[in-house]
Protein backbone atom coordinates (compact mmCIF):
# COMPACT_ATOMS: atom_id res chain seq x y z
CA UNK A 1 0.00 0.00 0.00
CA UNK A 2 2.82 2.44 0.87
CA UNK A 3 4.54 1.68 -2.44
CA UNK A 4 1.37 2.54 -4.40
CA UNK A 5 0.97 5.79 -2.44
CA UNK A 6 4.64 6.68 -3.06
CA UNK A 7 4.27 6.00 -6.80
CA UNK A 8 1.11 8.14 -6.97
CA UNK A 9 2.88 11.00 -5.20
CA UNK A 10 5.89 10.74 -7.58
CA UNK A 11 3.66 10.69 -10.64
CA UNK A 12 1.59 13.66 -9.48
CA UNK A 13 4.73 15.67 -8.64
CA UNK A 14 6.02 15.19 -12.18
CA UNK A 15 3.09 16.96 -13.86
CA UNK A 16 2.21 20.57 -14.58
CA UNK A 17 4.35 23.24 -12.99
CA UNK A 18 2.94 26.32 -14.69
CA UNK A 19 -0.13 27.05 -12.60
CA UNK A 20 1.33 25.74 -9.34
CA UNK A 21 1.30 28.21 -6.47
CA UNK A 22 4.38 29.62 -4.78
CA UNK A 23 4.27 27.11 -1.94
CA UNK A 24 4.24 24.23 -4.43
CA UNK A 25 7.08 25.80 -6.45
CA UNK A 26 9.12 26.26 -3.27
CA UNK A 27 8.53 22.59 -2.46
CA UNK A 28 9.68 21.59 -5.96
CA UNK A 29 12.62 23.97 -6.50
CA UNK A 30 13.63 24.81 -2.92
CA UNK A 31 13.89 28.20 -1.27
CA UNK A 32 14.03 31.10 -3.73
CA UNK A 33 17.32 32.97 -3.92
CA UNK A 34 17.37 35.97 -1.61
CA UNK A 35 20.82 37.44 -2.15
CA UNK A 36 20.87 41.17 -2.89
CA UNK A 37 21.90 40.77 -6.55
CA UNK A 38 19.05 38.33 -7.32
CA UNK A 39 16.48 40.35 -5.37
CA UNK A 40 17.49 43.54 -7.20
CA UNK A 41 17.46 41.72 -10.54
CA UNK A 42 13.98 40.29 -9.91
CA UNK A 43 12.70 43.80 -9.09
CA UNK A 44 14.47 45.62 -11.93
CA UNK A 45 13.88 42.93 -14.58
CA UNK A 46 10.71 41.07 -13.60
CA UNK A 47 9.28 38.47 -15.95
CA UNK A 48 6.03 40.48 -16.04
CA UNK A 49 5.19 44.16 -15.51
CA UNK A 50 2.85 43.34 -12.60
CA UNK A 51 3.06 40.85 -9.76
CA UNK A 52 6.43 39.59 -8.61
CA UNK A 53 9.22 37.26 -9.73
CA UNK A 54 11.12 34.63 -7.71
CA UNK A 55 14.38 33.01 -8.82
CA UNK A 56 15.45 29.47 -7.92
CA UNK A 57 18.59 27.39 -8.45
CA UNK A 58 17.57 23.88 -9.42
CA UNK A 59 19.87 21.05 -10.53
CA UNK A 60 22.20 23.36 -12.48
CA UNK A 61 19.41 25.58 -13.83
CA UNK A 62 18.14 29.06 -13.04
CA UNK A 63 14.35 28.94 -12.86
CA UNK A 64 12.51 32.28 -12.67
CA UNK A 65 8.80 32.26 -11.88
CA UNK A 66 6.29 35.12 -12.10
CA UNK A 67 3.16 35.31 -9.96
CA UNK A 68 0.35 37.87 -10.17
CA UNK A 69 -0.54 37.58 -6.48
CA UNK A 70 0.87 36.21 -3.23
CA UNK A 71 0.79 32.39 -3.35
CA UNK A 72 -1.22 32.57 -6.56
CA UNK A 73 -0.49 30.36 -9.55
CA UNK A 74 2.75 30.61 -11.53
CA UNK A 75 1.80 32.48 -14.72
CA UNK A 76 5.22 32.61 -16.40
CA UNK A 77 8.35 30.51 -16.00
CA UNK A 78 11.81 30.95 -17.47
CA UNK A 79 14.45 28.19 -17.61
CA UNK A 80 18.17 28.85 -18.22
CA UNK A 81 21.17 26.61 -17.71
CA UNK A 82 23.60 27.95 -15.12
CA UNK A 83 26.49 26.81 -17.31
CA UNK A 84 26.74 28.38 -20.71
CA UNK A 85 25.31 26.27 -23.45
CA UNK A 86 22.20 25.75 -25.47
CA UNK A 87 19.18 23.88 -24.18
CA UNK A 88 19.23 20.52 -25.93
CA UNK A 89 16.27 18.54 -27.31
CA UNK A 90 16.19 16.18 -24.32
CA UNK A 91 16.07 19.05 -21.81
CA UNK A 92 13.43 20.83 -23.86
CA UNK A 93 11.31 17.66 -24.00
CA UNK A 94 11.68 17.21 -20.23
CA UNK A 95 10.45 20.76 -19.52
CA UNK A 96 7.52 20.43 -21.93
CA UNK A 97 6.58 17.02 -20.55
CA UNK A 98 6.75 18.30 -16.97
CA UNK A 99 4.35 21.09 -17.97
CA UNK A 100 1.81 18.87 -19.71
CA UNK A 101 -1.21 18.01 -17.56
CA UNK A 102 -3.22 14.91 -18.39
CA UNK A 103 -5.25 15.39 -21.57
CA UNK A 104 -3.14 18.31 -22.85
CA UNK A 105 -0.81 18.36 -25.85
CA UNK A 106 1.78 20.76 -27.29
CA UNK A 107 1.84 21.83 -30.93
CA UNK A 108 5.04 23.27 -32.37
CA UNK A 109 4.79 26.54 -34.27
CA UNK A 110 7.14 29.12 -35.67
CA UNK A 111 9.01 31.69 -33.58
CA UNK A 112 7.54 35.16 -34.29
CA UNK A 113 8.85 37.29 -31.42
CA UNK A 114 11.24 39.53 -33.38
CA UNK A 115 10.89 43.12 -32.13
CA UNK A 116 11.43 44.34 -35.69
CA UNK A 117 8.51 45.24 -37.94
CA UNK A 118 7.77 44.62 -41.60
CA UNK A 119 10.35 42.90 -43.81
CA UNK A 120 13.04 43.32 -41.14
CA UNK A 121 10.82 41.49 -38.64
CA UNK A 122 10.19 38.69 -41.11
CA UNK A 123 13.93 38.32 -41.71
CA UNK A 124 14.57 38.52 -37.97
CA UNK A 125 12.09 35.72 -37.32
CA UNK A 126 13.55 33.58 -40.13
CA UNK A 127 17.03 34.09 -38.70
CA UNK A 128 15.84 33.28 -35.18
CA UNK A 129 14.20 30.07 -36.38
CA UNK A 130 17.42 29.14 -38.19
CA UNK A 131 19.30 29.64 -34.88
CA UNK A 132 17.08 27.14 -33.09
CA UNK A 133 14.32 29.39 -31.75
CA UNK A 134 10.89 27.85 -31.52
CA UNK A 135 7.37 28.31 -30.27
CA UNK A 136 4.79 25.88 -28.92
CA UNK A 137 1.17 26.18 -27.85
CA UNK A 138 -0.51 23.84 -25.43
CA UNK A 139 -4.08 22.79 -26.14
CA UNK A 140 -5.36 25.07 -23.33
CA UNK A 141 -3.60 28.17 -24.75
CA UNK A 142 -0.40 28.14 -22.68
CA UNK A 143 2.56 29.34 -24.80
CA UNK A 144 6.20 28.24 -24.74
CA UNK A 145 9.10 30.03 -26.43
CA UNK A 146 12.66 28.88 -27.02
CA UNK A 147 14.73 32.03 -27.52
CA UNK A 148 17.25 32.35 -30.37
CA UNK A 149 20.51 30.52 -29.68
CA UNK A 150 18.43 28.20 -27.43
CA UNK A 151 19.70 29.80 -24.20
CA UNK A 152 16.34 30.45 -22.51
CA UNK A 153 13.02 28.63 -22.55
CA UNK A 154 9.88 30.27 -21.18
CA UNK A 155 6.33 29.12 -20.62
CA UNK A 156 3.49 31.57 -20.04
CA UNK A 157 -0.25 31.46 -19.53
CA UNK A 158 -2.66 33.34 -21.82
CA UNK A 159 -3.19 35.81 -18.94
CA UNK A 160 0.52 36.58 -18.81
CA UNK A 161 0.61 37.11 -22.58
CA UNK A 162 -2.35 39.52 -22.31
CA UNK A 163 -0.68 41.50 -19.49
CA UNK A 164 2.53 41.94 -21.50
CA UNK A 165 0.57 42.97 -24.59
CA UNK A 166 -1.47 45.49 -22.58
CA UNK A 167 1.68 46.92 -20.91
CA UNK A 168 3.32 47.41 -24.33
CA UNK A 169 0.20 49.14 -25.63
CA UNK A 170 0.14 51.51 -22.64
CA UNK A 171 3.87 52.27 -23.04
CA UNK A 172 3.37 52.97 -26.74
CA UNK A 173 0.48 55.36 -26.01
CA UNK A 174 2.41 57.09 -23.22
CA UNK A 175 5.34 57.65 -25.60
CA UNK A 176 3.16 59.72 -27.93
CA UNK A 177 3.68 63.39 -27.07
CA UNK A 178 0.63 65.49 -26.29
CA UNK A 179 0.80 68.50 -28.57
Amino acid sequence: MRVIFFLLVCVSVSWARIGENETQCNGRYGTPLTDKFTADSDKKNPLLPIGYTKTYKYQGWKVRIAYFEFNGPAVKMSFQKKSSGAINEGELAAILTANTPAGMTWKRGVYTKSPLKGAAGLLGNLGANAMGAGAWQRSDGVHAILAPLMMEFSIETPEAVAIVKRAKEISRKEAIPSF
